[in-house]
């Protein structure tokens, strides 16, 4: 695992508790260091293969 695959990991891990937390994705994305909601939903589905919302879900 790459450098940058472990910190996407990682930040990945914090979404998902801060999203179990009640936290909304946007207040997420701010959270992270994302640009916007859209950089951090493509991200979030990139590195778990699902988008946020459906992670929770599922």
């Amino acid at each position: 695992m790459s450098f940058t695959e472990f910190v996407v990991h990682e930040k990945t891990e914090q979404a998902i508790v801060m999203m179990r937390n009640g936290k909304t994705l946007t207040e997420i994305s701010e959270k992270l260091g994302y640009l916007n909601l859209s950089s951090f939903t493509r991200m979030f589905k990139k590195a778990r293969g699902v988008s946020p919302s459906r992670y929770l879900k599922g």
